[in-house]
């Protein structure tokens, strides 16, 4: 097995399912805190993963709370990439409109418009592709 600072975290639902995959997200999330430290992009990216294997069970709670956790802690950092904010929000809009807490969601959804239609533009794939979640 590589080192944990050279192991990709690759998600593959069609592969295994969300529930045999748990385990170990929940293991490589522990791992990453002790080697890197709870708030380092790295780790933060194990918790994403473990928030959307989340949100992929119907552990709607659980996923909204690791997601959001995550999303804060970019917030704070003026580092925090774009991208890695964007990422996070989608996943929590679509958790959170899974439990059924749709204005949070459309709220979250409208900061992804927002931010792609500055980005890249109204028509980019990516910013039609919030406007269709904001929609649902």
């Amino acid at each position: 097995m590589a080192p944990l600072g050279e192991r990709e975290i690759v998600y593959a639902p069609k592969s295994r399912k969300a529930q045999e995959v748990l385990p170990e997200v929940i293991e490589i999330v522990a791992l990453h805190e002790k080697q890197f430290g709870p708030t380092s992009m790295s780790t933060l990216g194990a918790k994403r993963l473990l928030g959307i294997t989340y949100k992929d069970l119907g552990m709607h709670t659980k996923a909204i709370q690791t997601l959001q956790a995550i999303v804060d802690e970019f917030m704070k950092d003026e580092k925090a990439i774009l991208r890695q904010i964007k990422l996070t929000k989608y996943q929590l809009g679509w958790a959170l409109r899974n439990s059924g807490r749709y204005h949070e969601a459309m709220q979250t959804y409208q900061y992804l418009i927002d931010a792609n239609t500055e980005l890249l533009g109204r028509n980019d794939p990516n910013t039609l592709v919030c406007v269709s979640n904001y929609g649902r």
